[in-house]
């Protein structure tokens, strides 16, 4: 446990840098066994922990998704490597989430292995050298809402189909949950430390708006937007010496306890992996009766009924 840095928020008083016991994986309580989870930049960094988080929690399928052949069958042998999971199937497939053949390709492939899909964690990114908006090359400024907003959007759209279900009284019902991986930088302030954010950050804002929305389009589906802490990784900015990083099994950890149901009352919401569950579970009745709650809203605005 420790403070927050200063720029950083929290809605919890504690706020952790390394996993806790109320999400270790290995509790019976957070078990994934019986579930398909799909990764989106499952290969390395993040996405990779991730996948061994849910491997640690007994998952019986996971697939990863990403654009180097090598790198993905390193980590699925990694993960076939975990002592809690004997019998996990791992999966990848080589795919770009801006391409949407490759994408729909990579989820039937999935499909035909594992039946239908549980989880998906939409966690691939692009994050180039930061740059001012007039000093920045406009093609690489766009990339980054090509890859972290259209990129999400493909992802989204090519897991549906094959994602769990139910029929009740006639009508389908989504039983899958989407777990988005954004980044604090979309509604920290644009301040002196986050100069030269500005591509990532306009990404990641809207891609969290969206999944807001997606929270209230499709009837059953869980959604949650979750920004993994400052994890070093290949897309991480700040230079060593000016930072303490955080855990890379943080995200991991607790993105498995997000995809429990101690957690469906964050449906819709945007949390961060470093903020406390026991402290979060204490506020659901908060949280759930105030809409604009862990949301993007504007500061300071009064909602007159």
């Amino acid at each position: 446990m420790s403070l927050p840095p200063p720029i950083f928020p929290s809605y919890t008083k504690t706020y952790h840098t390394k996993p806790t016991p109320a999400i270790d994986p290995t509790q019976p309580r957070l078990s994934a066994k019986g579930k398909s989870i799909i990764i989106t930049g499952g290969g390395t960094g993040i996405g990779k922990q991730i996948a061994l988080s849910f491997a640690l929690a007994g998952a019986s399928n996971i697939g990863i998704l990403g654009r180097r052949d090598d790198v993905l069958i390193a980590a699925q042998k990694l993960i076939l490597a975990s002592p809690h999971a004997p019998d996990l199937k791992v999966s990848y497939a080589v795919a770009d989430t801006t391409n949407v053949a490759s994408l729909n390709s990579a989820f039937e492939k999935m499909h035909s292995e594992f039946g239908k899909l549980d989880i998906l964690v939409a966690n691939a990114g692009y994050l180039n050298q930061p740059a001012s908006i007039l000093d920045a090359d406009a093609d690489n400024w766009w990339t980054h809402m090509d890859v972290n907003v259209r990129g999400t959007f493909n992802t989204i759209r090519a897991f549906m189909p094959f994602s769990r279900s139910e029929v009740v009284d006639g009508k389908t019902l989504s039983k899958a949950t989407i777990l988005n991986i954004s980044s604090a930088v979309g509604h920290l302030p644009a301040i002196e430390q986050l100069v030269g954010m500005s591509a990532y950050a306009v990404s990641k804002i809207a891609g969290a708006k969206m999944i807001e929305y997606l929270a209230t389009e499709v009837p059953g589906l869980k959604v949650v937007n979750l920004q993994p802490g400052a994890i070093v990784s290949d897309m991480g900015s700040v230079k060593d010496g000016e930072f303490v990083y955080d855990d890379p099994k943080l995200p991991g950890h607790f993105c498995v306890w997000l995809a429990s149901p101690e957690a469906d009352f964050l449906h819709g919401k945007f949390v961060w992996s470093n903020w406390d569950v026991d402290e979060l579970k204490a506020r659901e009745k908060e949280v759930v009766s105030k809409p604009q709650e862990l949301q993007m809203a504007l500061q300071g605005a009064i909602y007159y009924s």
